[in-house]
């Protein structure tokens, strides 16, 4: 582990993973990504994810309930619900236990503000690495 905090994004498209990654590259936070949601949730209730992405429309395990595994599994760890479907029918990110609902294609610069709001929400400092 790196020492910065550690952000992990879900979705079950690996094009939208190679574009979150190279989006959200030079960030100073650790970034994992997979395809698999019973992965994250593994890691998720192994603690150390300060800030969770997750895609809402997936096969087998939806954002939505990956969003509630984490909050009772680690209620510290921040919540960001990620869609493809603008203008679907979703409940209120706080219904959703979300800090903030994203749509795809995701606006960059709100993206990392996003990340960096949530990781401020934890009390983490995005701006520096904490191991300098």
């Amino acid at each position: 582990m790196s020492g910065r905090p550690l952000v992990l994004v879900v979705d079950d498209e690996p094009s939208v993973l190679q574009a979150l990654a190279r989006a959200l590259r030079g960030e100073p936070y650790e970034l994992r990504v997979t395809t698999d949601p019973e992965e994250a949730g593994r890691a998720i209730r192994e603690g150390g994810v300060d800030v969770l992405l997750v895609d809402y429309k997936m096969p087998g395990m939806n954002g939505n309930v990956l969003l509630s595994l984490a909050a009772e599994a680690s209620p510290r760890t921040a919540r960001v619900l990620l869609t493809g479907c603008p203008g679907e029918s979703l409940p209120p990110a706080g219904a959703l236990m979300a800090s903030a609902v994203l749509e795809k294609p995701w606006d960059g610069v709100r993206l990392r503000a996003t990340l960096r709001e949530a990781l401020a929400g934890r009390g983490l400092d995005s701006k520096k690495d904490p191991s300098t």
